[in-house]
């Protein structure tokens, strides 16, 4: 069964995840900023783009809507910060 989570609910799960990123980068000099973007689909539905830029000139973006998030690598991303990513976005 999939979970809708819609609205006010979505920004509220997108920021406390987005809280979660930065802290997670706080003393991490390999990433060099992580930003937030809201986006509309052709359906009119919010979804959420959390990007985060690295020193390997590597942007990763997860975007993030009503039923879930899907992680977009960027081409030369290290595996620590995949790890990291993972790991916050799973919750651990």
């Amino acid at each position: 069964m999939t979970m809708i989570i819609e609205n006010e609910k979505l920004e509220i799960l997108v920021d406390w995840k987005l809280a979660e990123l930065d802290e997670a980068f706080e003393n991490e000099p390999f990433v060099e900023y992580i930003d937030l973007k809201e986006h509309t689909n052709e359906n009119d539905e919010l979804y959420y783009l959390i990007q985060i830029a690295d020193k390997s000139d590597s942007l990763t973006t997860i975007k993030c809507d009503k039923v879930g998030y899907n992680i977009h690598w960027g081409s030369s991303t290290p595996v620590f910060i995949k790890s990291i990513i993972e790991n916050v976005m799973n919750g651990e």
